[in-house]
């Protein structure tokens, strides 16, 4: 019976098939599951835990009135004598500064 031999070969060989198509599958899963956690900002380099020194342009005689964090930013509140105060956005992350806001004196 030459087409029962045959019959298992083909057999054979599709089980074979399925085995490694199933391995590439888990394989493929397990890698997916692991890089969700480490999602990164393509071309961007992760944020490093601390900055080290970083020195922020300000006024002759500027002090700082107030100094908050929330979420990823630190907000300074700047005060020099004769300027109008002013507000200096940072990341916390990179110690970069994001922006400065002037306060502009009221009527």
């Amino acid at each position: 019976m030459p087409n029962l031999a045959l019959l298992k070969a083909i057999v054979i060989g599709l089980g074979v098939l399925i085995v490694a198509g199933v391995i590439v599958l888990v394989v493929t899963i397990a890698n997916r599951l692991g890089d969700m956690g480490e999602a990164k900002p393509a071309g961007q380099a992760p944020p490093s835990a601390s900055f080290g020194r970083l020195e922020i342009p300000a006024a002759p005689q500027a002090e700082i009135l107030a100094a908050s964090t929330s979420g990823g930013t630190i907000l300074l509140t700047l005060r020099a004598p004769g300027r109008p105060d002013s507000v200096v956005v940072l990341d916390a992350a990179t110690g970069q500064e994001r922006g400065r806001l002037q306060l502009a004196p009221g009527p």
